[in-house]
C-alpha cells in the first residue's frame, strides 16, 4: 500500500468507487408495495408471541406505548416547568391530564377506527 491509498477502503483517495446499487437491487426481497413486509419477514418466535393477527396486535402495542410515553413525558415536562416557574403542582397536573387525553385518544383510535 502506498501513502496515497485509503487504508479503510483499500483504494486511492479521490477515485470514483463506481455507481452504487440501483434502486431495484437495493430493495429487500419479499417486500410488498407500500413498505410493508410479508409474513415471511417475521421470525417464527415473534409470530407465536404476537398471535395469528400480528398487525392488529402491533397496533395495540403501539397505542399502549404511546399512552405510557405521553403520560410520562408530559408529566415530566409539567414537573420541570413547575420547578422552573415555582408553580408546584399546577403544571405537573396539567401535563398529567394532557398525557392521559393524548394516550386515551390514541387508544380509542386504534380500538374504534376501522380501516
Amino acid at each position: 500500500m502506498n501513502r496515497h491509498e485509503d487504508p479503510a477502503r483499500g483504494r486511492e483517495p479521490g477515485t470514483d468507487p463506481g455507481p452504487g446499487p440501483s434502486p431495484d437491487q437495493s430493495a429487500r426481497p419479499g417486500r410488498e408495495a407500500g413498505g410493508r413486509g410479508s409474513d415471511d419477514d417475521i421470525p417464527s418466535g415473534l409470530k407465536k408471541f404476537l398471535g395469528p393477527n400480528w398487525r392488529e396486535t402491533a397496533q395495540y402495542l403501539d397505542a399502549a406505548y404511546t399512552m405510557t410515553g405521553a403520560v410520562l413525558g408530559l408529566a415530566l415536562g409539567g414537573w420541570a416547568l413547575d420547578r422552573w416557574f415555582g408553580t408546584r403542582p399546577v403544571l405537573l397536573l396539567v401535563g398529567l391530564g394532557l398525557g392521559l387525553v393524548v394516550g386515551f385518544y390514541r387508544l380509542g383510535r386504534v380500538m374504534f377506527w376501522k380501516r
